[in-house]
């Protein structure tokens, strides 16, 4: 596989469009088109499902993404680590917890690193308790969490809140409901974000606050899968509204859970490293 193909890949994924990624890499449309086709090919699977809403991906193509990401990043270190020895480059490193590339302006992350090439910024993308376990640890300079860290050593700043809703198919009971209570999802088969995320435990938790056990029937790593699986009649999911349901084009509707916890995405770092220029400038560019 062509590193080439892998990064149009995955600015495709996370754009949704062959025609935005192509724009942003500045190479066509065309090209990039032939680009996963090939990867599609030496792979033997199907990365997208093309609708005319934009490109879904496959389970195939969520398990690339992940990968695609953590080998770019590898690439990325070696990278660094070279031009360290020639120069003696300074590093920065920013974790952000699994779901949060979904609010955060991907097109602001990659541009930051650009803009700021002497900082040496490196992003690292894991499970909302290992990047918190990172900052706490000192094995990050900055991070993006979901929900604060009980700590007075740290600097924090909440960028994003927002509500879990259910997800529902056309001809379920539940939908035509305004709302729905965490205590109505008792018996109900649930699909849900997996283990990766932290809305995987607050759903749980807050279920077991109301006295039962969530029965989790599917898992997956990306959202766009709890809105298929739904629309399949496969379960009722749970989501953060943080997406906009109807771009999928599936007979699903998201009604609030009015008392699930809420989600937050908070900016952290050591409370020494808050006057740092990286961080000044990060705060600079996404609190606006």
């Amino acid at each position: 596989m062509d590193t080439k193909d892998i990064r149009g890949f995955i600015r495709s994924f996370e754009l949704r469009s062959i025609n935005k990624a192509a724009g942003d890499l500045f190479i066509s449309p065309q090209g990039l088109g032939k680009a996963i086709n090939r990867l599609e090919a030496e792979l033997g699977v199907k990365l997208f499902d093309r609708t005319p809403n934009g490109l879904v991906p496959t389970e195939s193509g969520v398990y690339l993404y992940k990968k695609g990401t953590e080998l770019m990043k590898r690439f990325r270190d070696i990278e660094q680590g070279v031009k360290s020895f020639a120069g003696g480059v300074q590093s920065f490193h920013i974790g952000y917890a699994c779901g949060v590339i979904n609010v955060l302006d991907v097109v602001k992350v990659e541009q930051f690193a650009v803009d700021h090439p002497e900082a040496g910024i490196t992003w690292h993308e894991g499970a909302n308790n290992d990047i918190k376990d990172l900052i706490t640890s000192g094995g990050c300079d900055a991070a993006f969490v979901i929900g604060r860290i009980p700590s007075d050593s740290l600097f924090q700043k909440i960028l994003l809140k927002k509500h879990y809703s259910a997800v529902v198919y056309e001809g379920h009971p539940f939908y035509d409901c305004e709302s729905l209570s965490i205590e109505d999802l008792k018996g109900e088969q649930l699909i849900t974000l997996n283990e990766n995320y932290q809305s995987f435990y607050n759903i749980t938790e807050r279920c077991r606050d109301f006295g039962f056990v969530p029965d989790i029937r599917i898992k997956t790593m990306e959202s766009s899968l709890i809105y298929k699986y739904v629309a399949e009649k496969l379960g009722i999911g749970v989501d953060i509204d943080i997406h906009d349901h109807r771009m999928f084009n599936l007979p699903v509707r998201l009604i609030e859970l009015k008392d699930s916890i809420p989600w937050s995405i908070c900016f952290v770092c050591p409370e020494e490293n808050k006057e740092h220029p990286v961080v000044k400038e990060l705060i600079k560019t996404f609190f606006r």
